[in-house]
């Protein structure tokens, strides 16, 4: 009687098991450095597509994929959308130059990117005959209670504008509000009559969320394009005609941003070794790394980019002896890429006197 008791119980426990392992997994949304970031002149994070289709991997294939963003390409950043399911994703792209067509796209780098992976069964849907498309969402979607949602909207709109972004630069696109300025940042546009659009959408009830993904003060974010003409872009207004709204409801949010870090500086035979991590799920590029001495010149050297998760290894040889001298080696000691910590980017003098890695690069 124990052992059918026994095996009874193992049974269980195995199908306990298997029933939690096929439990679909929750809506999510992944976002990859921020919008207010971005603006603000943070372009050398991004994120390219591959890496974003790894994150999407654990998920079911039929689940729906809701994304948008920008390149970090120079006076022609333009706007993504990413759309599909989990099994045949597509990434669209939307250039400021003429002809602003919405085009496949492959292998780019995103300096930002809000990515939405969704359960099928969990869509909200219903039909819109009238009103303007931001607050008519804006409205709906907060009586429903949802907090952080994707959206995919189909249907007839008139007097739509819009705009593609075409540059920001370093110091960020707050500094100026001149038309002179804004002409440079994005080229806008404006289609009057009525047209058929594609949208992929996000809604992001809290401040924190809208400056994640959207801007402050604006819970609704869309991306479009005319299915005509494919002319597109960053959805300002628009007036409904009849539109199709299904909303996936998101029940988790993960924000990517890389810590930069020394991890150590070693002394061998008269040179310098030091090694610098990227910890984080983004790359970088154009990491400026110093060696401050007291009275003395500072070394700089500039890495062209670090990968994901990785490592990499710089080193000088000074003209005087420095191990018994205080120092510091610090990265990006100009602030110019955001991260989510700051605190760790000094190593202090003076320096352990252990031999190198040998795997030093200049």
């Amino acid at each position: 009687m124990k052992k059918v008791l026994s095996i009874s119980f193992v049974i269980m426990i195995l199908v306990m098991k298997v029933v939690a392992f096929s439990a679909e997994p929750k809506s999510k949304l992944f976002v990859y450095n921020s919008s207010y970031d971005l603006m603000k002149g943070d372009l050398w994070h991004y994120i390219k597509d591959q890496q974003i289709l790894l994150d999407l991997e654990l998920y079911p294939r039929n689940f729906v994929v809701v994304g948008l963003g920008n390149t970090n390409q120079s006076y022609s950043i333009g706007e993504m959308m990413a759309m599909g399911t989990v099994g045949l994703p597509r990434f669209l792209w939307i250039s400021p130059q003429y002809p602003n067509k919405a085009v496949e796209i492959w292998d780019r780098e995103f300096p930002f990117a809000a990515i939405a992976v969704c359960n099928p069964k969990e869509v909200i849907r219903w039909e819109e005959t009238g009103g303007e498309i931001h607050k008519i969402l804006s409205d709906r979607i907060e009586a429903e209670g949802i907090k952080v949602a994707a959206l995919k909207l189909r249907g007839t709109l008139f007097d739509v504008q819009f705009h593609v972004s075409s540059h920001i630069p370093k110091e960020g696109i707050g500094i100026s509000r001149s038309p002179r300025f804004e002409g440079k940042s994005r080229k806008a546009f404006r289609i009057e009559g009525p047209s058929e659009w594609e949208i992929n959408g996000l809604y992001l009830h809290s401040q924190e969320l809208q400056l994640m993904a959207s801007t402050d003060g604006h819970p609704v974010r869309l991306h479009g394009y005319e299915d005509n003409s494919r002319k597109g872009g960053h959805i300002n207004s628009a007036q409904i005609d009849r539109l199709s709204v299904h909303v996936y409801p998101l029940e988790d949010v993960t924000l990517f941003q890389n810590d930069l870090l020394i991890e150590d500086v070693k002394w061998n035979k008269g040179g310098i070794e030091i090694i610098v991590v990227n910890n984080g799920r983004m790359n970088v590029k154009h990491v400026t790394v110093k060696a401050f001495f007291p009275e003395m010149e500072t070394w700089t050297v500039t890495i062209d980019r670090i990968e994901s998760m990785s490592k990499r290894f710089i080193g000088f040889t000074p003209s005087v002896d420095l191990l018994e001298r205080e120092g510091w080696v610090v990265v990006d000691p100009n602030d110019e890429i955001k991260e989510r910590r700051e605190d760790n980017n000094r190593f202090p003098w003076p320096m352990r006197g252990e031999t190198a890695t040998g795997e030093t690069h200049q």
